[in-house]
């Protein structure tokens, strides 16, 4: 591994990070703005916080996406560092698919953070979030995103419709991966009642989506192995291994947060310090599969 792909390594995490805050802090904003039934919302100030770690993580967004690029005009160059700065290699870079994947990055995450820092003005002038420019919102970082991912890493040989489908498993993991640290202070920061209806509301809203998480993670993984001794017997198939592994684990975490510790806030059996715990191993778990996810797309190809 030269010094370039440790960069590019590096770039994408914080690019993966930027993504995975924005969608899993507008999941949390979306489910939890004011319930109809209920009349419960999160309080302003838990509101302040995830839209200022949104903000954080959409500045950190922009600035590892901008050095996304130039670690691939310096990988290309291959002349030092100066080789970044390439005016004859940036165009080139900046005329391909590498360099549209960076533009939209960049208009997406400055675009979220100009709402973002929109939606915090409102916050503390304590108007209502509105429902609908938060469902676009979403929608858009949904597909904006998920449309970058089709036209990156080694998975560009995939057909479009397995394209589509891996468009659909990055926001996905990204956004339950992302919803992890929100959801974690809202058990310092909520009565057990309401976190106990946070909670619940969020596992009810988690549940298609990780079920299309499921499925659309065993067939790009089935389409890009193959076989089960390209599973075994190649460096792609090992990492993959170990990812699912992982993935076993996060599940197995999120299953039991759903059918015994939020069933047990209110009897008092789990505390809410518990279920924050184990939304932060989770949390972890999470960062590590999206750390071995940036390995497989960038260092480890299907062929190797």
């Amino acid at each position: 591994m030269d010094i370039w792909q440790l960069g590019l390594l590096i770039s994408k995490f914080g690019v993966y990070l930027g993504v995975s805050a924005l969608l899993g802090g507008g999941w949390i904003l979306c489910i939890t703005n004011t319930d109809i039934d209920t009349k419960f919302t999160l309080p302003a100030s838990l509101q302040t916080t995830v839209t200022r770690h949104m903000c954080l993580f959409a500045v950190i967004g922009i600035i590892f996406s901008a050095f996304d690029f130039l670690f691939q005009v310096g990988q290309l160059a291959q002349s030092g560092y100066a080789g970044m700065f390439d005016p004859i290699m940036r165009e080139m870079v900046a005329h391909s698919t590498l360099g549209d994947v960076a533009k939209s990055r960049l208009v997406l995450f400055a675009s979220a953070l100009l709402y973002l820092t929109y939606l915090g003005h409102s916050i503390r002038k304590n108007a209502l979030i509105s429902s609908l420019s938060l469902g676009i919102f979403i929608v858009i970082a949904l597909a904006g995103f998920g449309y970058t991912f089709t036209l990156t890493g080694h998975t560009q040989q995939l057909q479009p419709s397995f394209k589509f489908i891996l468009a659909a498993h990055a926001v996905i993991a990204l956004a339950w991966v992302g919803s992890l640290w929100p959801l974690s202070r809202t058990c310092v920061e909520l009565s057990t009642p309401n976190l106990h209806h946070v909670m619940t509301k969020f596992g009810k809203s988690a549940m298609y989506p990780i079920g299309g998480l499921i499925i659309a993670g065993l067939l790009l993984a089935w389409q890009l192995v193959r076989s089960v001794s390209s599973l075994l017997d190649t460096n792609y198939g090992f990492v993959l291994l170990i990812k699912l592994l992982f993935v076993g684990a996060i599940f197995l975490i999120a299953l039991l947060h759903k059918l015994r510790l939020v069933p047990q806030l209110l009897t008092g059996i789990t505390s809410p310090r518990t279920l924050q715990k184990s939304i932060q191993i989770e949390l972890c778990i999470g960062i590590f599969i999206l750390m071995v996810t940036v390995v497989l797309s960038t260092v480890v190809g299907p062929n190797y």
